[in-house]
């Protein structure tokens, strides 16, 4: 059986909220696995310093414009277009902000037919990116001559990345590369999943797991994440030095 998207829950309560967070701020994300406890639509993570702190999730509030559906009895969430982005048992990562159940009135958000109170918090509200996570690492090669690696293995929230890369980003031999004025010199991005290469004319477009374009080739960008001067070799012929981008934002040249 094949559902159609409906403002209405289907099998979950679908609280939404009127909130805009702007695209590319590239400061709050939530890595977990999408489930459904007592009727509530969940994003469940180990936080690696307080494990006790997220035993039960974060209780999960949508964009306005997303919805639900049932396929084969699985719950379903649509995007603004009807895109299926996300189903229960996926492991997700979610742009956002987390929000503690003093700091909100729940009655400020539309519960699509659920009702206040039937679902507590704390809760995640769901910014610009959806995108679904696979184990290990993959990349996806466009027009047969750009290579776009990406990250899968993340896991608990991130909101203050452990280093940070700055410079330009470059594209050479096919490899997505920041040049940096730091030894070594440029790394290999290592993208977050869910990103996208697209181009228009002669302009090479990075869009987020949301669509938005975040960079194109040529711009100044700054990215937090991990460094590593060990080589690296990825499918696709970029060797050498990587950065692991978990976020991304572009930033005046210098």
């Amino acid at each position: 059986m094949t559902g159609t998207a409906s403002d209405e829950p289907a099998g979950a309560v679908f609280p939404r909220h009127y909130g805009a967070f702007p695209a590319n701020r590239g400061d709050q994300y939530v890595y977990g696995e999408l489930s459904i406890a007592g009727g509530c639509l969940r994003i469940s993570y180990i936080d690696q310093v307080d494990r006790e702190a997220t035993r039960d999730g974060l209780m999960v509030v949508w964009p306005m414009g997303f919805g639900t559906q049932t396929s084969d009895g699985v719950v379903e969430v649509t995007g603004p277009d009807g895109r299926v982005v996300a189903t229960a048992g996926q492991t997700l990562r979610l742009s956002g902000k987390k929000v503690l159940d003093r700091l909100v009135s729940a009655d400020e958000w539309d519960w699509g037919g659920g009702e206040v109170g039937q679902c507590g918090g704390p809760f995640w509200l769901v910014g610009d990116e959806v995108s679904a996570m696979r184990a290990g690492a993959t990349g996806s090669v466009v027009d047969d001559d750009i290579f776009l690696p990406r990250l899968y293995d993340q896991r608990g929230p991130i909101i203050s990345p452990l280093a940070a890369a700055e410079g330009r980003l470059t594209l050479r031999g096919g490899c997505l590369l920041v040049e940096t004025p730091d030894s070594p010199g440029e790394h290999l991005v290592i993208w977050p999943p869910g990103f996208n290469i697209q181009r228009e004319g002669d302009d090479v477009l990075v869009r987020n797991g949301g669509g938005n374009v975040i960079a194109q080739v040529g711009d100044h960008v700054m990215l937090g994440g991990r460094s590593s001067k060990k080589g690296a070799d990825y499918p696709g012929e970029c060797p050498g030095a990587y950065f692991k981008a978990y976020t991304v934002q572009r930033s005046p040249a210098r």
